[in-house]
C-alpha cells in the first residue's frame, strides 16, 4: 500500500448502528469555521477546508473483520482493546489530499481527539500503529 495523507483506520468497536450521516451533523458541530464544508453521503463524508479535502470513508466490508484479525495480532498485542479489535466488522477510513507544508496536520488531530472521544473507537497509523 503506498502513502495516502492522512491515512488512519479507526476501528469501530460499539455493537449499535452507525449513520454517516448523523456523523456528519455532529462533525460539523465541531468544526464550524466559515472556511469548512461538511458534506454526507451513506458511505462517505468530506471535509472541505478552504479547497483542502479530507474523506472518512465508512466500510463494513467482509474483509473488514479478516483485516482486523491481523491488525490486532500484528498491532494490537498490548492494546486495552485488543479482543474487540480482532472482532471489529466496521471502521471508518480516512484519506486527505496533499498537504505538503502540513497546513491542516492540527486540524486532522483534532478531528482524531474528537472522534476518539465521541465514539467508542480505535485509531490505527499504518506507520505509527496504534494512537
Amino acid at each position: 500500500m503506498g502513502f495516502k495523507p492522512y491515512s488512519y483506520l479507526i476501528f469501530l468497536l460499539s455493537d449499535s448502528s452507525w449513520d454517516m450521516i448523523d456523523f456528519a451533523e455532529r462533525l460539523k458541530l465541531k468544526f464550524s469555521a466559515p472556511n469548512t464544508r461538511i458534506e454526507a453521503s451513506d458511505q462517505v463524508t468530506i471535509m472541505t477546508m478552504d479547497s483542502w479535502s479530507f474523506r472518512i470513508y465508512y466500510n463494513q466490508d467482509p474483509s473488514v473483520v479478516e483485516e482486523s484479525a491481523e491488525i490486532a495480532q500484528a498491532y494490537a498485542v498490548d492494546h486495552v482493546d485488543k479482543e474487540r479489535i480482532a472482532t471489529c466488522s466496521r471502521r471508518l477510513e480516512t484519506s486527505g489530499d496533499a498537504d505538503p507544508d502540513m497546513d491542516y496536520f492540527n486540524d486532522v488531530m483534532i478531528f482524531l481527539e474528537w472522534v476518539e472521544t465521541e465514539y467508542e473507537v480505535a485509531v490505527f497509523d499504518s506507520q505509527e500503529g496504534f494512537l
